[in-house]
């Protein structure tokens, strides 16, 4: 089974980006679906002290591995994807601004 990386923005991560990263990695962790959380950007200041005290882990970095496929959440602006994201091998993307409706 192939690993899903779920991600966002490279520079930050704020609040509706990690609720809905958190959320799916749930989704996935009930289908018994393999899958890593990677936000290279820093939990910026909306995320407050109990956000931040949820019980989820997340990555800063990426370690591919073979047949890793993307998710990527909150993020119209293509240049603001995280740049580790191969866009060949993005297979979902959710965002809930005005913006790109084809952005890879």
């Amino acid at each position: 089974m192939n690993r899903i990386v779920i991600t966002s923005g490279e520079v930050f991560t704020d609040i509706d980006a990690l609720a809905c990263v958190v959320a799916y990695a749930e989704l996935l962790k009930i289908e018994s679906k393999e899958y890593c959380i990677y936000l290279p950007g820093k939990l910026n200041h909306s995320n407050t002290e109990t956000v931040k005290s949820w019980n989820f882990t997340f990555s800063d970095t990426y370690e591919p591995q073979e047949g890793d496929t993307f998710v990527v959440m909150d993020v119209s602006e293509p240049d603001h994807i995280a740049k580790a994201v191969d866009p060949e091998r993005v297979i979902e993307i959710y965002d809930h601004h005005f913006g790109f409706a084809d952005p890879l």
